[in-house]
């Protein structure tokens, strides 16, 4: 309401608790790392709407509950072991749209795939 220019930093020292929502309408330019500092309860949703840059790490992190759709939505880079860390259900099909080198990762990530997928 005071029209004050606010940046992430002094977000977390104000202890605002802020939600996505607000952080949006506050403009701040945040890191996947300062919305972990905010303790911000966020959705894919609001991390897509946030253009927040994050990859893989940043996304388990964030302790973020995503599914392969979203993940590929987000234009994360994943390869097998981040989709493993981050707990995935992944079918086949999908191992293969997100393009990751798939074959000894597949039989590690136990993935039920026939040949066709393969």
């Amino acid at each position: 309401e005071m029209g004050l220019a606010v940046g992430a930093k002094e977000v977390v020292e104000m202890g605002l608790v802020v939600a996505a929502k607000e952080v949006m309408e506050m403009g701040l330019a945040v890191g996947a790392k300062e919305v972990v500092d905010m303790e911000l309860v966020v959705g894919v949703k609001e991390v897509v709407e946030m253009g927040l840059v994050v990859g893989a790490m940043g996304v388990v992190e964030m302790g973020l509950v995503v599914a392969a759709k979203e993940v590929m939505e987000m234009g994360l880079a994943v390869g097998a072991k981040e989709v493993v860390e981050m707990g995935l259900a992944v079918r086949a099909k999908v191992v293969v749209e997100m393009g990751p080198a798939v074959r000894a990762e597949v039989v590690e990530m136990g993935l039920a795939v026939g040949a066709k997928e393969v």
